[in-house]
């Protein structure tokens, strides 16, 4: 938890904005069907637990309201999607998760707290997954039995079989490169 407060703190730090400023809104990008954290949090704790917060999309929609810290309204489009972190209000973090992110979802969001004359906005663009060269790799086994990598290329299905060995050489490479990375 310590580590979602300290993300969405960081994130929060270079979009707060004023009520009534023009500032451009700071944009996250989220991969569809996956989730994102659109982060809101004040720099100041809130004065009590009983706070009203009000998050809203482009088209107005009720994303999630909270009244007197607890959760109110989620409009149907967002229902099992929003997800927020009640024991955090109290430190000012009124940061919400949402899931199984849909190409809809882009747009502009706002997140209010009055009783503290607080109002951010921000930006999400929901983007698909850039493919990798395995993305379409099957296992196939060949006329001698031998198993080999078939890679589906367009829409119509047409494949080819490639050499595993160039295939399976290509999947291992990025494998290791992600997997060196995030350590």
């Amino acid at each position: 938890m310590l580590f979602l407060w300290t993300l969405a703190l960081f994130a929060a730090i270079n979009t707060v904005t004023s009520v009534g400023a023009t500032s451009t809104p700071k944009t996250y990008v989220g991969y569809k069907d996956d989730w994102i954290l659109l982060p809101c949090v004040s720099l100041e704790p809130a004065a009590s637990e009983s706070l009203n917060i009000f998050w809203r999309d482009k088209d107005d929609k009720v994303v999630l309201d909270v009244i007197n810290g607890k959760t109110d309204k989620i409009d149907p489009f967002f229902t099992n999607r929003v997800v927020s972190f009640p024991d955090e209000y109290k430190k000012g973090n009124f940061s919400i998760v949402i899931r199984q992110l849909k190409f809809l979802d882009t747009g502009p969001y706002d997140c209010e707290v009055p009783q503290m004359s607080f109002q951010i906005r921000l930006f999400l663009r929901v983007v698909d997954r850039i493919p990798t060269p395995c993305a379409n790799a099957t296992k196939k086994a060949n006329a001698t039995g031998k198993p080999v990598l078939a890679v589906t290329e367009g829409a119509n299905g047409v494949g080819r079989y490639t050499q595993s060995v160039t295939m399976l050489s290509i999947c291992l490479a990025i494998f290791f490169l992600f997997y060196n990375s995030s350590i």
